[in-house]
């Protein structure tokens, strides 16, 4: 077999770094599956190869027309693309044409990345096959995952049908995401796909004289002379190529697994990844769905810690991670009940999805928060590893360790409250703490109605305290910024413990993604009385009883509309007149509902310092003047009179302010003129805050370490454990193909009998309507015979009665004859 020498170069550009050259073979009849292939090449790769097309199809001007044709080109701009046309060969063995051209031309000192067509590649499938390639010394061949035979399936028969609407980039990620980055020990490679070092080429004895005929060279033959050689064939768990229009065959060579050799059938039946079968399997059926793919996309990576009970911080999270769209925002949730916050760990790669891509069960659960956590601690150095992080963004500590604080990585706290330092969260007990000392804390502990307190055994003042030390130990020794919504956390902070002030605090005020709109206020229309709108949660620290008890003189001077309160509020407020509920509310749906309301302004009752409010933005966003306590972030963000209205947290404060108001409404409207200004900061300010803050930089793609997850199945009883819970599989299956027969009879013998229960149901019915006739008959005929006995008897009383006088009288006459 031969090979011209001439090149045809498509592109322009190279990379003296580059290893490894992309070889595509073209059949006859194979034209449209090699464009689409070539396409993802290009399109997919991150390393820009040279691309080798090996030209079978014996017309002059053929594969480069159609490349032309189809303008096709590189997304990274600068592959070199050659076309080697093959001017005599058997033309069904385009691995031994591949490897002639390879070895005897410009390119034998490059490895050999082999691709067929028809096959689908995924974002840097070539980065993930030399990484692993190159991993240990004595690897030969890198294969990715593929459905064409049983060695190389990601997915079973049950989870196949249901991917036909999943496209092979969905599989893949989903492969990446719940794959350990680990390979193994396989006896071939993967025909349609695979990668081959140029070092183990040169080690195959015969390989020249069997590429000068091209007879007996195959993938099977390859791959024996590879293990002879000493060498070995891999399998990655974490990548996956597909095949145009989901064709199992695709032309690769491959089969169903009926003519594999012992070796191969044994490693099929007890197969390593059978534990990323079962996972990929599930999520697909769940409609599980992973947003990133940290550690391959050249992003970095950070890491947001927070607990599972939604609110301002899962807003503010899933605000981030929308806007900063340059980089991964993993989370790791703290998920627990209300008494254990911490049972176990879920990790996401993103806020939106749905499900995690690592869970861990807690085996000493964390109550609040953890001093130190030896198993929290080596779960989140194997996170900060396996996702290659880059930052941990704390906003949150409820259900976690200390740990979190000292991972090695650019750490920063987002105060969105005062824990842990209050183990209440919001420094109120019985009023503002200003500051707290062992003794105060003590008191807080045995009377504070917290959740996190009052369901915690284990929390003590000296335990808190030494939790407090080393919180600020770690703040101080690991360099950690504090993150400050407004300034009145840093003052809150430092005047509850002077060693706060030492803290690096930098003021970031959240962003805000919503549509700006000018509301008309109620008394511009033909309402009697003034509205005020509440937003948000109504707790106690939120102002509830600040309302309740001051609601029979707010009633008299405005109607109180509730939005987003919670069921729990109407049991105390609902009989109030005044008073109108919306207890829920979608988000989406927050502009309508208060255009409808059209309220005069805002009641913010909080009687706990905030640290920013969201609701508070929400009201001057929509040009609602706010009236709020003088407290916190409330106090930081409104100026009286000029965009809202500060009173003390106190009954008559508030009543006050409310009847200054009604008396002079034109106050109200001079802050909503100065709001028609107001422009809240966007979500895309906050995050270039934080990015300049960070200054992670560039992040290179497919970065991740190998073999970091410690299930890696390399051991012998965990081979025997995935080979029985294969045979169990197969064994369900074939159980649940019985049971499916069985079913289909039973279904059918169940619809006989149902047909024939409802033909005796009407025979039984019309036997009982024709029964209930006979007996009404046969009533009425002993009726008739009654009757009749009746009038016979009647009949001949009456007739024997005349008889016998007309007796009498015949015997007279005769006798007197």
């Amino acid at each position: 077999m031969t090979a011209s020498l001439k090149g045809t170069k498509l592109t322009a550009g190279a990379d003296d770094k580059i290893r490894h050259v992309v070889c595509i073979p073209v059949r006859p009849g194979e034209e449209q599956a090699f464009l689409h292939t070539f396409s993802c090449v290009l399109n997919q790769n991150v390393i820009a190869a040279p691309v080798l097309v090996v030209d079978m199809t014996c017309e002059e001007d053929k594969v480069p027309g159609l490349i032309r044709s189809a303008g096709i080109s590189s997304s990274n701009g600068h592959n070199d693309v050659f076309i080697e046309k093959v001017s005599h060969c058997k033309l069904d063995n385009e691995l031994a044409c591949a490897l002639s051209i390879h070895c005897n031309g410009k390119f034998s000192a490059y490895d050999l990345l082999f691709v067929k067509p028809g096959i689908e590649l995924p974002y840097a499938w070539d980065a993930r096959l030399g990484k692993v390639a190159y991993s240990d010394p004595l690897v030969a061949t890198a294969s990715p995952m593929c459905d064409s035979s049983p060695l190389f399936s990601l997915l079973d028969s049950q989870t196949l049908p249901v991917t036909r609407q999943h496209i092979t980039d969905d599989i893949d990620r989903t492969a990446y995401c719940l794959g350990h980055r680990v390979y193994y020990e396989i006896p071939g490679f993967f025909e349609g796909c695979f990668y081959i070092r140029a070092d183990a080429l040169k080690e195959i004895n015969n390989l020249d004289e069997l590429l000068a005929t091209g007879k007996g060279l195959s993938g099977t033959w390859l791959a024996k002379r590879i293990r002879a050689a000493g060498r070995l064939n891999v399998i990655c768990d974490h990548l996956y190529v597909g095949r145009l229009n989901n064709d199992s065959r695709t032309g690769t060579g491959q089969t169903d697994g009926n003519d594999l050799d012992d070796v191969e059938k044994a490693v099929a039946d007890g197969h390593l990844l059978t534990y990323i079968r079962y996972a990929v399997g599930e999520s697909i059926r769940k409609e599980a769905c992973f947003s990133s793919m940290p550690g391959l996309e050249p992003k970095p990576v950070q890491l947001h810690i927070m607990h599972s009970w939604g609110g301002g911080i899962e807003k503010w999270v899933r605000d981030y991670t929308s806007a900063a769209e340059d980089s991964i925002n993993m989370v790791l949730k703290s998920v627990g009940s209300s008494r254990v916050f911490g049972h176990k760990l879920s990790l996401f790669t993103d806020i939106s999805d749905t499900y995690p891509v690592r869970t861990w069960d807690l085996s000493i659960p964390i109550y609040s928060s953890s001093i130190a956590h030896l198993e929290y601690q080596r779960i989140i150095q194997r996170i900060i590893r396996e996702f290659s992080i880059d930052a941990v963004l704390v906003s949150s500590l409820v259900g976690h360790s200390l740990d979190a604080l000292n991972t090695g990585k650019k750490t920063i706290i987002i105060c969105h409250d005062y824990y842990p330092f209050c183990p209440a969260i919001n420094i109120y007990s019985n009023g503002i703490c200003r500051t707290c000392d062992e003794q105060r804390l003590n008191r807080c502990i045995s009377e504070n109605h917290s959740d996190l307190i009052k369901g915690n055994p284990t929390i003590s003042d000296e335990g808190w305290m030494t939790l407090r030390d080393r919180y600020l130990q770690l703040i101080e020794s690991q360099a950690i910024t504090m993150i400050a919504p407004t300034d009145s956390v840093k003052r809150n902070m430092s005047a509850l413990d002077s060693r706060f002030s030492r803290a690096d605090f930098t003021v970031i005020p959240h962003g805000l993604s919503i549509e700006k709109r000018d509301l008309e206020p109620a008394i511009t229309s033909k309402h009697q009385k003034m509205r005020a709108v509440v937003l948000g949660q109504l707790k106690p620290v939120k102002g509830l009883d600040l309302l309740r008890n001051s609601l029979p003189e707010l009633c008299e001077l405005i109607d109180i509309y509730l939005v987003g309160c919670g069921d729990a509020v109407s049991t105390f407020l609902d009989d109030d007149s005044c008073v109108r509920i919306i207890a829920e509310y979608d988000y989406g749906d927050l502009p309508r509902i208060l255009e409808e309301i059209s309220p005069d302004f805002g009641l913010l009752l909080s009687v706990w310092p905030e640290t920013f409010s969201y609701t508070l933005s929400e009201l001057m966003v929509f040009g609602i003047p706010p009236v709020v306590t003088s407290l916190g972030s409330f106090a930081d963000r409104v100026k009286n009179g000029v965009n809202g209205f500060l009173f003390e947290p106190n009954k008559e404060a508030l009543v006050e302010s409310v009847q200054a108001l009604v008396k002079k409404p034109e106050k109200l409207e001079a802050v909503r003129k100065n709001l028609s200004d107001y422009s809240h900061r966007s979500l895309r300010e906050m995050v270039d805050d934080y990015r300049r803050l960070l200054q992670l930089g560039k992040a290179e793609a497919a970065r991740y370490e190998l073999c970091i997850g410690t299930d890696i199945g390399l051991t012998e009883p965990y081979i025997r454990l995935h080979k029985s819970y294969n045979k169990l599989i197969k064994a369900y299956e074939r159980t649940y193909q019985a049971y499916d027969r069985v079913h289909q009879a039973y279904k059918q013998r169940t619809n006989g009998y149902n047909q024939l229960q409802q033909a005796f149901e009407q025979l039984q019915k019309a036997y009982t309507s024709k029964e209930s006739n006979l007996e009404k008959a046969r009533g009425e005929l002993k009726k008739a015979r009654e009757e009749i006995q009746r009038i016979h008897d009647s009949f001949y009383w009456k007739v024997g009665q005349r008889t016998q006088k007309v007796g009498r009288l015949v015997r007279g006459i005769i006798e007197k004859k």
